[in-house]
């Protein structure tokens, strides 16, 4: 990832932030400037590899510097139809999971509050359907929640298909016996009396 000024100077200001809200010393934040820059890594890697601040506090922060709000998807069930407003290969790609909808507003939660192929995505999304899209930062505990319930309906469909197969492997197979039935009825009461 080649890193350009402006996104260097983006990161000082976060790790600033961070430093302004005691959640990272002054010296933890050169250390992880450095460690960017010589390691070609996100800030995002390096504080959780180091676990310099809480997962969910660091997103918290990166929300409000992002002027994002922040919410907590760990445990919320989100309802099939609305997780896939956003295909589960899209949301994989760019991070982002639709949670919540209210008349014509759509709430969708990201990863990175900087991914602005993700942000377009859902600017396609909201004039294709005709909603006001709500950007929210999400953990990626959150995403991971969130992104596993698309396995889940799949299993359940995966099921219900499994289970309408079979039922109608054996209708069909009461069906066939049906009918040899009745052709052996026919047959019995053709056949001459003796």
């Amino acid at each position: 990832m080649a890193q350009n000024q402006n996104f260097i100077d983006k990161q000082k200001a976060l790790l600033d932030f961070l430093v302004k809200k005691e959640l990272l010393s002054s010296e933890s934040a050169v250390e992880v400037l450095d460690e960017m820059q010589t390691a070609n890594k996100s800030i995002d890697e390096i504080i959780a590899e180091k676990s310099l601040i809480n997962v969910e506090d660091f997103v918290k922060s990166k929300a409000e510097f992002y002027n994002f709000t922040y919410i907590d998807l760990g445990d919320k069930s989100i309802d099939e139809n609305i997780l896939n407003l956003v295909p589960a290969n899209i949301a994989e790609h760019y991070k982002m999971i639709a949670f919540e909808r209210e008349d014509n507003r759509l709430r969708v939660g990201l990863l990175d509050a900087t991914n602005f192929k993700a942000i377009e995505a859902m600017d396609l999304l909201e004039s294709k359907h005709k909603l006001i899209v709500e950007h929210f930062l999400i953990s990626s505990y959150s995403f991971n929640n969130a992104f596993s319930q698309y396995k889940n309906f799949s299993k359940e469909i995966a099921g219900a298909l499994a289970s309408k197969a079979k039922e109608d492997s054996v209708r069909k197979e009461e069906d066939t016996r049906q009918d040899d039935l009745n052709k052996f009825e026919g047959v019995v009461k053709d056949a001459p009396v003796a």
